[in-house]
């Protein structure tokens, strides 16, 4: 077993799994939520992992067990709003490192960010794959006395040369509801007892339950995540409006009403543990069917962002490139369509001061598609006749 902690954090036995929990394992954690942490921890293969409530907790719990506050944590540009405010709810400093136009990151300009305050470092996996360079990153980390955390809340299950996403860093963070939906959830992956013990104690100390939150996030998430298939998208949209007024959501984002300071339900953690039994059978399909979408677009190749199959990849995401730059009115077109395309983060998020050139590139071109595993022949067929026609008409 392999152990990543650096620095002054003590390296613990590798025995698997770690028989050593130190600090307060609250009592008053739900059996299904260690069930889940448990079953976890033994699917990645690592020492421990921990449950919150959503991917963004899990974040701020490895923050504040890293003991970031006050000190300089990396970040490339181009992340959702949600890491940055898990990173300043743990009191860190923030200096962003920069991303290239195809979401890659040169090796160069990761150690070039470095400076001698820098104390950890997120490296992302982006839309279901792990970032190609993740091993030499990691070696720059180790190098430079500086903890890496891997963000892999959009590949959970990804992996590059047989290694899984989260096996790379000091500590991985996952999320339940980037390629499914679930009733809130994230996950923390440890290879350090200490580490462990830290976390434990910040969620027992400082994290609260929210049951109705994580409810109506997971019922408004399920309806969104159903939006993904054609012959849904009109009463997924329906529904959901109608849930956001429900739970008071409406005129915004609910994505954005996640905290960084709540702890997982049993409700959530067995919708956890079932996307964790299906996983594979889950990857497979999707990989399927993006394969099959990529193949019905082989005649407009300029519209797909990434279309190599990647081997290690998740297939929940199919990337679209706008050659035009008109994202926004894409997203429109398609939803009159009924085909569900989403903006990438720096579309709806502000700029980080003085950074324009990829973030704003990728906010003209860059489309999401999620690959929802149920998608029949004839969806498919209807995303991508919608495809080509907004490929047509640029």
């Amino acid at each position: 077993m392999e152990n990543h902690c650096r620095g002054h954090y003590s390296r613990q036995s590798s025995a698997f799994p770690c028989a050593k929990r130190a600090g307060p394992y609250n009592s008053r954690v739900p059996g299904a939520v260690q069930i889940l942490e448990q079953e976890f921890a033994a699917w990645l293969g690592v020492p421990d992992a921990i449950a919150a409530g959503f991917g963004r907790a899990a974040l701020r719990l490895g923050l504040e067990a890293l003991e970031c506050k006050g000190r300089t944590v990396l970040l490339p540009e181009f992340i959702c709003t949600q890491v940055v405010d898990a990173a300043r709810d743990a009191g860190a400093e923030i200096f962003f490192y920069p991303i290239e136009r195809d979401l890659t990151i040169r090796v160069d300009d990761f150690a070039n960010a470095f400076t001698p305050g820098i104390h950890a470092a997120l490296v992302p996996h982006y839309y279901g794959r792990v970032a190609p360079n993740t091993a030499e990153f990691s070696a720059v980390c180790r190098e430079r006395g500086v903890l890496l955390i891997e963000d892999c809340a959009l590949s959970w299950g990804a992996s590059l040369q047989g290694r899984l996403a989260g096996r790379f860093g000091d500590i991985a963070v996952f999320s339940c509801t980037k390629s499914d939906w679930c009733y809130g959830g994230g996950m923390l992956a440890l290879h350090c007892a200490e580490l462990a013990a830290r976390a434990r104690a910040v969620r027992s100390q400082t994290f609260e339950a929210d049951p109705g939150l994580l409810l109506s996030y997971g019922l408004l998430r399920q309806t969104d995540f159903l939006a993904n298939r054609p012959r849904w998208s009109s009463t997924a949209e329906r529904i959901g409006r109608r849930l956001e007024r429900i739970a008071g959501f409406e005129g915004g984002n609910f994505y954005d009403a996640g905290t960084t300071e709540c702890t997982i339900s049993s409700l959530g953690a067995r919708r956890a543990r079932r996307i964790l039994r299906e996983l594979p059978l889950a990857i497979r399909r999707r990989r399927d069917v993006k394969r099959q979408l990529v193949q019905r677009l082989r005649d407009c190749p300029q519209v797909l962002f990434a279309p190599d199959e990647d081997p290690g990849e998740t297939g929940a995401f199919l990337l679209v490139h706008s050659p035009s730059g008109r994202a926004r009115d894409w997203v429109e077109e398609a939803g009159r369509k009924g085909i569900t395309l989403r903006l990438s983060w720096p579309a709806y998020q502000e700029l980080p001061e003085g950074k324009r050139d990829a973030l704003e590139w990728l906010a003209e071109h860059l489309l999401i598609l999620e690959v929802h595993p149920g998608l029949t022949e004839v969806e498919l067929e209807r995303i991508a006749a919608c495809v080509r026609r907004l490929a047509a008409n640029k």
